[in-house]
């Protein structure tokens, strides 16, 4: 598990984000990074940071937790319509 330590690959990114059936564009705006972050992981031009790699394995290990991401962005979206 790497939580505390290294980094994750780009092909381990890749892996992870087609497990949860998400595109670059939708990772980046549910884990982090912005719109473009995940292709560039993917393709070793950026780092991941810590957080956003520890969020990647805690999802590997448990896909069913992007339920809460999903939820958690639905919520602030609808926070910034009723504003």
């Amino acid at each position: 598990m790497l939580l505390g330590g290294c980094r994750l690959k780009p092909k381990e990114i890749r892996r992870i984000r087609k497990k949860l059936h998400l595109t670059q564009v939708e990772a980046g705006e549910l884990i982090g990074g912005g719109p473009r972050a995940f292709q560039k992981y993917e393709a070793g031009d950026l780092l991941p940071s810590r957080a956003i790699s520890n969020a990647l394995v805690l999802l590997d290990h448990d896909p069913s937790s992007l339920t809460i991401l999903k939820e958690r962005q639905r919520n602030s979206t609808m926070d910034l319509v009723m504003s």
